[in-house]
């Protein structure tokens, strides 16, 4: 089985679960976290989303890379 990063709600450190359905307790407070089809989901679309942010920002950071690297040899190239 695989296994995904939570958050407890108590203590808020991640800690590593399985990926099925149960009761998990925290290493760290010993709170009982309840995993769920519906916690399950919804952990799902927050990576999806967190993902697809972080795709973004990578894709215009690369755009402004480039352009400065090209403006860069413009600039400096020797005639």
């Amino acid at each position: 089985m695989n296994k995904i990063i939570v958050k407890c709600k108590a203590c808020k450190k991640d800690m590593k679960i399985l990926n099925k359905k149960g009761k998990y307790r925290c290493p760290y407070c010993k709170e009982v976290y309840k995993l769920n089809s519906f916690n399950k989901f919804t952990l799902k679309i927050g990576r999806i989303s967190k993902d697809f942010i972080k795709t973004l920002v990578d894709i215009k950071n690369t755009f402004k890379y480039r352009v400065n690297v090209a403006k860069y040899h413009f600039k400096n190239r020797k005639r």
